[in-house]
This record gives structure tokens, sequence and C-alpha cells, in this order.
């Protein structure tokens, strides 16, 4: 089973829309910050032994936070600052 496409929300969880990037920018940089080795800490402490996950298994994990949490920055940055992207 695919997991769905990390999307970034429009509102918060009163349902009121964000007016800009301000509430959201603390997540996002810690989002855009975080490395492999941060989430690997986080799941080692959720013992992954106990639930049979491999350390493939585990690595894949990572690789897919990872991704997820890159995916979550890009919309951020397109949506709050358009006009600051670079185009290839």
């Amino acid at each position: 089973m695919a997991l769905p496409a990390a999307v970034l929300p429009t509102t918060d969880p009163w349902g009121v829309r964000y007016p800009d990037g301000v509430l959201q920018a603390g997540m996002i940089d810690r989002l855009r910050a975080m490395t492999a080795s941060d989430i690997e800490v986080i799941i080692e402490a959720l013992a992954p032994p106990r639930w049979g996950l491999s350390a493939v298994e585990g690595a894949a994990v990572v690789q897919v936070a990872l991704a997820r949490a890159k995916s979550l920055v890009e919309q951020f940055e397109g949506r709050n600052f358009p006009l600051l992207q670079v185009k290839p």
C-alpha cells in the first residue's frame, strides 16, 4: 500500500485558513533542517525490533520521511515565496 502524497495544509486544525506562511514557518524550518540521523534516532527510540522491522525496512522509512519533509518544504516555499524560486 502506497502512502498518499504529503500535502501542506492550507488551514489550521480549526479550519481557519493560513493567510501567509508565518504560522507554518517554524515547523517548516524544523523539517528543512531534518537529517537522516534525526529520523533514525526517533525510529530507534520506538524499538523497531519489537515490531519485526528490519534494518533495511528502517532505512526505507527514513528515506520516505526525508522525501516527505522535502516535499512539504518545497510546497511551503512555492506557496509563500514563489517569486524567490529559481527556475532552471
